[in-house]
């Protein structure tokens, strides 16, 4: 579910309960390769990362269906996560995701077109570590939210942004689906 951000008027995830924003990274290309068939799912837009997903929410005009607005991935689902840096084209990170409508897992690629992307990069691999261990996500995240710049290792040139407070939406309203 996607509302309107109550400051800016952008789009962004409705959280889950316990669930906290980390950072918001725009230029960003999605690939969303569907098993048994299903096609594939491509857009430009933005990515939040939060304590325990990644959503990705297409820009207006961007998608390659009518029907696909936004996709999120369940870290805690996710498997097999690779950063990769071809010598030619932009840096993206590849994953696995179980697919709820297809038998199988989806190929996802989020392209980082343009920028740095360290901060992103340690922010979510520490947040990745954390999962595996008990209660180690909470202080992460508490961490994180008391100094970001310690926990994130900010880089100048990677124009992602962190959440120093949580987004509201606008007067409670939530965003039609498309």
């Amino acid at each position: 579910v996607l509302a309107h951000d109550e400051y800016s008027g952008d789009l962004f995830p409705l959280p889950q309960e316990g669930e906290t924003f980390l950072l918001k990274r725009d230029g960003i290309s999605l690939d969303a390769r569907l098993p048994s068939g299903g096609g594939n799912l491509t857009a430009s837009g933005v990515f939040h990362l939060t304590s325990a997903r990644i959503v990705f929410v297409a820009d207006k005009g961007t998608a390659n269906r009518n029907d696909f607005c936004s996709f999120g991935v369940d870290l805690n689902a996710m498997h097999s996560p690779k950063f990769q840096q071809p010598i030619f084209w932009a840096n993206y990170l590849e994953m696995m995701v179980p697919c709820d409508v297809f038998e199988g897992d989806a190929t996802v690629y989020l392209t980082f077109n343009s920028g740095g992307c360290q901060t992103f990069l340690n922010t979510f691999f520490r947040l990745l570590d954390s999962l595996q261990k008990p209660d180690s996500r909470k202080k992460f995240v508490a961490a994180f939210q008391s100094d970001p710049n310690r926990t994130a290792f900010v880089d100048p040139s990677d124009p992602s942004v962190l959440y120093i407070s949580q987004p509201k939406a606008a007067g409670n309203k939530v965003a039609p689906s498309d």
